[in-house]
């Protein structure tokens, strides 16, 4: 996805129909699965991992009530979802300080990155409540996703 694709309210709830009618139609859930691996873990924004997380949980909803999703639902979660668990648990609630902040070595200011990562995997948590609310994973699924994700 693009930069203004990622604008377009319509684009994920599109991609996730496509993903759904076409791609796991015509190339399986496999390789749908794993592509999706290796492009969320070479993805340098969390803009763009959280495109991918959210177009898996536009076609959760979508499905989960159909036939079709038990066909692809075990690929995605060990293609995927668990895989993504090697990102997802290193983005962890920044340490809090005590007093203010000190400057680091070399007189900058400390990164804010470790911030963005929690609210990046925030994003995460919250999307994994909703599949266990919905029961979209089976327990046996969820549990690993828990393990995988270190989930509270």
């Amino acid at each position: 996805m693009q930069a203004a694709t990622l604008q377009d309210s319509r684009a994920i709830p599109a991609f996730a129909q496509a993903l759904q009618e076409r791609f796991i139609r015509s190339l399986g859930p496999f390789a749908v699965f794993s592509a999706f691996w290796d492009t969320f873990s070479k993805a340098k924004l969390p803009v763009h991992r959280k495109s991918i997380i959210y177009v898996v949980h536009e076609a959760f909803m979508r499905s989960r009530k159909e036939g079709s999703f038990e066909q692809w639902r075990p690929s995605c979660v060990g293609e995927f979802l668990l895989k993504a668990g090697k990102l997802v648990r290193k983005f962890k609630e920044p340490r809090r300080q005590k007093g203010p902040a000190m400057p680091s070595f070399h007189g900058r200011a400390p990164s804010r990155r470790r911030g963005a990562e929690a609210d990046e995997r925030s994003s995460y948590c919250k999307v994994a409540a909703e599949w266990k609310k919905r029961k979209c994973l089976k327990p046996a699924e969820f549990e690993q996703l828990k393990d995988s994700w270190d989930l509270d």
